[in-house]
């Protein structure tokens, strides 16, 4: 403790006597190098120009619908996060405050250390993922700081009142998006760690049922009091009866999904950045050297908190058929544990040389992460712009078709394949986003938006216009738009040689 408290008067004359926080301006840097592109480009993911014309209640009803009504009420009750820029910032403003809060406050690390620990959580490819969704990015934020407020309230108090207060935050951070059931677990494991006794444990496992519990009735209120066509989009992506159908190929290839993941062993853009996960490694294995010097009882519920950090992950990929990188939204949170765990136990190796070696691995495994974000951004910026030129092209084709279109007409779209999806600086290999134009629906709302008079079609009309659309030529070739039958066809499936 004393080691700790010295580490943390160093800091506070360093700040005196230069008047600088270098921690706070590195990791600043950091969040720059990583999101600095697609903050001041002004982009777009594919989702947002599907929803500029609805209202803020119809938003309400889209993330209701989909069970995620902690986003809904972020976009009823905040400004608007269906533009450029203003939510990115601010949820990656929340995410880092949470981040930074944990590791000084929960693990007590020193202002350098919690730089790195936030530097290497925030630049994760998982995490990249999911800000690359303007409409997600403030829900995000404001999820990982419900968790970081559960974790203060927990920390702080120790009556009912506040472990009811950080039951409902914690089923506000689920409300927002599902997967952070497992950020709170993190949490409460967190806090477990820093208090390894059998009551911390009840009162934490307490709060993680009731948050769970509590998200799930308020969903069903939100679905029943605002209902909506359309399906839950979580919901189809949970296979727990695959599982216990086939559960050795399942966890198999969760295994495989997670460690691939984990590794950075990525088939996107063709890019590896294995270094993270090593540099985690070796900071975990002096975590559990921590939880073996511990008391006995603080030892057996240390080492089971190291146990489960790993086991979240596998768990998770277990319970799907596909694991998408962003919804691994509980990875930047497990890393900051691990480093929370872990450095403090190699703060009288700092000056050595491996001390040093780790600081230039920490630093590469960062700048990796950050060069792997940015060509993730980069790819969905070409994509874009390509469905703006096909979508142009589309919108002069209409317009200099004969007939009269005051009327609108029912639209039925063959979508672009996924081969036209990939930006041509990497052909051949799979980006991170389909496009707009990469589904019918989509495609139709976008093209709406360029100024085209065309509306759904009926499912009648949409299956006699799949028919007609299998007969006529693909996307640029001269006739892939017809009006037949009182339909508006268009077929930009196939693509011709680049």
């Amino acid at each position: 403790m004393t080691q700790q408290h010295d580490h943390h008067g160093h800091e506070r004359a360093s700040t005196l006597s230069t008047g600088v926080k270098w921690s706070h301006l590195a990791l600043l840097g950091t969040v720059l190098l990583t999101y600095g592109f697609e903050l001041f480009n002004f982009n777009v993911s594919v989702d947002e120009p599907l929803y500029w014309n609805m209202s803020r209640v119809e938003m309400l009803e889209v993330w209701s619908n989909q069970g995620r009504w902690g986003m809904g009420l972020a976009a009823l009750l905040l400004p608007s996060t269906n533009v450029p820029l203003v939510p990115l910032a601010l949820g990656l403003a929340l995410s880092v405050a949470a981040f930074w809060w944990t590791a000084r406050r929960v693990f007590d690390l020193t202002e350098w250390e919690s730089a790195l620990a936030v530097s290497l959580a925030m630049s994760l490819p998982a995490l990249v993922f999911h800000f690359s969704f303007m409409i997600n990015a403030l829900g995000v934020g404001i999820a990982y700081a419900a968790c970081a407020g559960c974790a203060a309230v927990l920390m702080t108090r120790h009556t009912p009142l506040s472990t009811v207060a950080a039951t409902a935050l914690g089923a506000v951070a689920i409300g927002v998006y599902e997967s952070f059931a497992f950020v709170l677990g993190v949490t409460l494991l967190a806090l477990i760690w820093r208090s390894p006794k059998l009551s911390t444990v009840l009162r934490c496992a307490a709060v993680a049922v009731g948050a769970t519990v509590t998200w799930f009735l308020v969903r069903y209120v939100f679905i029943l009091a605002l209902p909506r066509e359309g399906g839950n989009y979580v919901t189809s992506m949970v296979d727990v009866n695959g599982a216990v159908a086939d559960p050795v190929t399942r966890v198999v290839d969760a295994a495989s999904r997670t460690f691939g993941i984990i590794v950075e062993r990525w088939l996107y853009l063709g890019y590896s950045n294995p270094l993270p996960a090593i540099f985690v490694g070796i900071v975990f294995i002096a975590g559990v050297r921590v939880a073996w010097s511990r008391t006995a009882t603080a030892r057996l519920w240390s080492m089971l908190v190291l146990i489960a950090l790993p086991i979240i992950p596998f768990v998770a990929a277990v319970m799907t058929r596909v694991i998408f990188q962003r919804s691994m939204v509980y990875l930047p949170l497990i890393v900051v544990m691990v480093l929370g765990v872990g450095l403090p136990a190699m703060r009288d190796r700092y000056r050595s040389w491996a001390g040093h070696a780790m600081v230039v691995l920490a630093i590469l495994a960062v700048a990796g992460n950050a060069s792997l974000g940015n060509g993730i951004f980069y790819s969905g910026t070409m994509v874009y712009e390509e469905d703006l030129a096909v979508a142009a092209n589309v919108a002069t084709t209409y317009r200099s078709l004969p007939g009269d279109f005051t009327a609108p007409l029912p639209a039925v779209i063959a979508p672009r394949s996924d081969e036209y999806s990939r930006p041509p600086a990497w052909s051949g290999r799979s980006t991170f986003e389909a496009g707009v134009m990469g589904t019918d629906g989509e495609a139709l709302r976008f093209l709406q938006m360029r100024g085209m008079n065309v509306v759904d079609p009926s499912s009648d009309e949409l299956e006699r216009g799949h028919e007609l659309l299998q007969s006529m030529p693909a996307y640029p070739e001269p006739g892939y738009m017809q009006v037949s039958e009182g339909l508006l066809l268009i077929n930009l499936e196939t693509v011709a040689e680049r």
